[in-house]
């Protein structure tokens, strides 16, 4: 009867226009990264059969600038010292995997654009962490500023009467969130040794898994890596623009002391 294949209809109908958008996705998306990728079908991932919109190099870049903007923005690791020598040498690892002296397959190539993708963003976002602390009147080499934490002191909360029931303790939570019943991420990592431990451990873990989704995964693999390439692309192009800024801003003042400075009589 009609009425009986109604929901079976519509069901179908429903996943065809999913499949329809999602299609959609991926060739917007290739003409996107068309801009900033060869696309070489024959160094492109291809999971579930389906093409990803960039390269197997440039997929890895993206991906792991994506997760390693969203550490930067959770974890917010301590941008000095031996982390910032291990992401310069992130850096400088591309440049004979990037020129080809080394041969090397699809999984090279995806390993090694994941490492330069963390790197970029780490020093991509090592200007806008300095004007933080700058603004924050914290000492970026210092780190913490005894001065600012006794101006920024809060007095202790009135103690509750012994009438009212004692209410639920609420202690902020590692992300400035606070959290009621006195409970904190416990798991999540407190120290500036943690964070970065946690960090490292997002970026292994990253390392392993990009390969094994894109040679293993089927067509949602593809269009969730597709997703997420774009997302690390919109990171990245977002920090440069931030530091681009950043530099006007300071160009600006600059020419503003140095004017003033003239006209001084």
């Amino acid at each position: 009867m009609a009425g009986d294949e109604s929901p079976d209809s519509d069901a179908s109908q429903s996943s065809g226009l999913i499949a329809l958008a999602l299609r959609a996705m991926l060739e917007i998306l290739g003409h996107w990264f068309a801009a900033v990728c060869g696309q070489d079908p024959g160094h492109t991932w291809a999971p579930g059969g389906v093409l990803l919109p960039c390269c197997q190099r440039c997929a890895g870049l993206y991906v792991g600038a994506g997760v390693a903007a969203l550490l930067h923005l959770g974890l917010k690791p301590r941008l000095n010292g031996r982390f910032l020598e291990i992401h310069g040498a992130f850096l400088l690892a591309m440049v004979p995997f990037g020129f080809h002296w080394i041969a090397q397959g699809g999984l090279l190539r995806s390993l090694t654009g994941v490492l330069f993708g963390f790197g970029v963003v780490t020093f991509l976002c090592l200007p806008l962490n300095q004007t933080r602390d700058k603004a924050e009147g914290q000492n970026p080499r210092a780190g913490r500023n005894p001065k600012a934490e006794i101006r920024n002191h809060q007095p202790p909360a009135p103690t509750t009467p012994l009438s009212e029931p004692n209410p639920v303790p609420v202690q902020p939570s590692d992300f400035g969130v606070p959290s009621a019943f006195g409970l904190r991420a416990s798991g999540f990592p407190r120290s500036p040794g943690q964070r970065q431990l946690a960090y490292f451990l997002f970026l292994l873990a990253t390392l392993l898994l990009l390969p094994a989704i894109a040679t293993q995964g089927g067509a949602f693999a593809a269009y969730s890596l597709s997703a997420f390439a774009f997302w690390g692309a919109l990171a990245l192009a977002a920090l440069v623009a931030a530091n681009i800024s950043l530099a006007l801003l300071g160009t600006v003042r600059r020419l503003r002391r140095l004017t003033l400075a003239c006209l001084q009589p």
